[in-house]
């Protein structure tokens, strides 16, 4: 073959200044063959209806577009709030929104129909509670949330709110509202008086 001229390869030789010899790599093997496209079954003589459409899209969309989805307070009955800091549960009788029928007034919470992540902001009221007491507003039911501590006064009724972002599934993370008082030496009683009563609101987010 000769000696190698500098500046010039030679098939098969290293040059001056070359790697070497190139190395030939084996290609890799053909991916296997995807299943040929099918075309969905339907019975015969079924088609989509406008009413499959309106329960596809519409449905979602709009539950998508309303963003608040759920609203109550508590108006009429009150609940006892123990004095061990453990939360109670707000048992609210008057709803004033539910645009998907979430609520169960027999369990007092909220079972979303749509999964997604969900603002829920608990605002929380009691009578006045006793010197040197603490409230404490929950989320409650698949979680047990607390937000932020309150000082109360003994000389008017005690409020407080706090929000929560939760990721919900449909038709299994339940939520409710709650509220607890901490160094308390007596319990006291959630607030049904105009303008000082508990509320729930749930906002949906994003999916």
């Amino acid at each position: 073959m000769g000696n190698a001229i500098p500046g010039r390869a030679v098939p098969g030789a290293a040059t001056p200044g070359s790697p070497g010899p190139v190395t030939v790599l084996t290609p890799f093997a053909a991916p296997p063959a995807l299943p040929a496209p099918s075309v969905p079954f339907f019975p015969a003589g079924y088609q989509p209806t406008e009413a499959d459409f309106f329960e596809w899209w519409y449905l979602n969309a709009r539950f998508e577009q309303c963003r608040v989805v759920f609203r109550a307070r508590q108006t009429a009955t009150e609940n006892m709030v123990p004095v061990t800091g453990t939360p109670a549960q707000i048992e609210y009788d008057t709803v004033d929104e539910d645009s998907w029928g979430g609520w169960s007034p027999s369990t007092f919470s909220y079972l979303p129909p749509v999964s997604g992540m969900y603002q829920v902001t608990v605002t929380s009221w009691t009578t006045a509670l006793p010197a040197n007491a603490m409230l404490v507003p929950y989320l409650l039911g698949t979680y047990s949330l607390r937000g932020a501590v309150i000082p109360g006064s003994p000389a008017h009724n005690a409020g407080a709110a706090a929000q929560f972002t939760v990721y919900l599934v449909a038709g299994q993370s339940a939520v409710a509202g709650g509220v607890a008082i901490l160094n308390a030496v007596t319990a006291v009683t959630t607030s049904v008086v105009s303008g000082q009563r508990s509320s729930i609101e749930i906002e949906w987010l994003s999916l």
